[in-house]
């Protein structure tokens, strides 16, 4: 059911409270100095609805009001399967990175190895519509 683009109500509440986690995580993740940025399997406002999201982590001054903006047009609304998302970004070496989903599979376990072995360091959460 990952990869289908309409979801049911109980869906769209659970991924609205993972998109508000991951805002918070950001957010925390900039005001202790850190670069921050996301990856999202939800396009956004103006884009092609197969387009997901991705900010590359940076810093500065105005890069949290650039996030929560990014947060703001979410979409929700399934862009691709999970799994491949995660694949896509094997493409980066040197992150930081925090997988929240809703769900765990085989896969999405496999994935997080090939990012590991891409030289990122990775931490999976789940969490669902309560919190982590």
């Amino acid at each position: 059911r990952q990869w289908h683009a309409h979801l049911s109500e109980q869906d769209a509440e659970v991924i609205e409270h993972g998109v508000t986690l991951a805002a918070t995580v950001c957010i925390r993740a900039l005001r202790d100095g850190l670069a921050s940025g996301f990856a999202a399997n939800l396009p956004m406002v103006g884009e092609p609805d197969n387009k997901p999201t991705l900010y590359l982590p940076e810093d500065g001054e105005a890069r949290e009001e650039k996030l929560l903006a990014a947060f703001a047009r979410l979409k929700i609304l399934r862009a691709q399967d999970f799994v491949a998302m995660l694949g896509d970004l094997k493409v980066y070496s040197g992150l930081d990175l925090l997988v929240l989903s809703c769900y765990d599979s085989e896969g999405i376990q496999n994935a997080i190895g090939e990012l590991r072995r891409s030289g990122n360091q990775v931490t999976f959460q789940l969490f669902d519509g309560g919190g982590l």
